[in-house]
């Protein structure tokens, strides 16, 4: 019928979408180990931040400008919905790997009197740790109340999380 053959439809066409935001985590991470290949001490280097009050063109359009002033490489996809978007920087070098943490340093510190916040759903990762109290003190505090709620001795990744 017609009814299931659109059914059918869109779900292969959910499937497609859903292959594809497997893959592209996949592609960053294998560039990445190339890189680690040549350099050991290549970590990944990535951000996932809420901005409120730019367009996710404008956001897109802000990393961009980044990468390029930097004169580094990198791949910019995520949630159009939420406006947030994952910005991965891909090092070839150590001394790129260097330009890139300035870069997320820099853009951090750049929002932090915005309204922006970084989205907490995959971890923020070890080298961001420091820069967490930049941005949104309420949510920052909130977050540090619910990992002594479940963690009140600090026994679970202790120095590696708030």
């Amino acid at each position: 019928s017609v009814a299931l053959r659109l059914i059918v439809e869109r779900e292969e066409e959910i499937e497609k979408f859903r292959l594809a935001r497997h893959a592209i985590p996949e592609a960053i991470n294998f560039e990445l180990d190339k890189a680690r290949q040549r350099d050991s001490r290549i970590t990944k280097l990535c951000t996932d931040l809420e901005i409120p009050s730019l367009s996710i063109v404008e956001a897109e359009g802000l990393y961009s400008s980044l990468l390029t002033e930097y004169g580094l490489k990198g791949f910019i996809f995520g949630h159009a919905h939420s406006k947030r978007l994952h910005f991965n920087i891909l090092p070839q070098n150590y001394e790129e790997h260097e330009k890139g943490r300035r870069l997320i340093d820099e853009l951090i510190r750049r929002l932090a009197a915005s309204d922006s916040n970084i989205s907490w759903e995959n971890g923020i990762g070890k080298t961001k740790k420091g820069l967490l109290n930049l941005l949104n003190e309420e949510r920052y505090n909130a977050a540090k109340q619910i990992k002594l709620f479940f963690d009140e001795k600090n026994l679970l990744n202790p120095e590696n999380m708030l």
